[in-house]
């Protein structure tokens, strides 16, 4: 589904989205974060908490957070704080 098609469902539904996804290939694990009215929804665990997700995109929803997860695939063992 393409990033329009995904922002026209339902924070619900997407995080059942999510999940599927997760299930599919990342352990059945995502983490969401919120910080100050952003948000942050990547597949997996982060190994050093806040420090790693801060690398990654926020959004100003947690809907857009979803469908940004869905689109990107963000995956904490691909973030480096290199």
């Amino acid at each position: 589904m393409t990033f329009t098609e995904l922002s026209s469902l339902s924070a619900s539904t997407l995080m059942k989205l999510v999940q599927i996804r997760a299930d599919e290939a990342y352990s059945g694990s995502f983490t969401v974060f919120v910080n100050e009215g952003s948000y942050i929804v990547a597949f997996g665990l982060p190994a050093l908490g806040f420090k790693q997700a801060a690398r990654l995109e926020s959004c100003p929803t947690l809907k857009a957070a979803l469908v940004t997860a869905l689109v990107e695939e963000p995956f904490f063992s691909d973030v480096s704080l290199k």
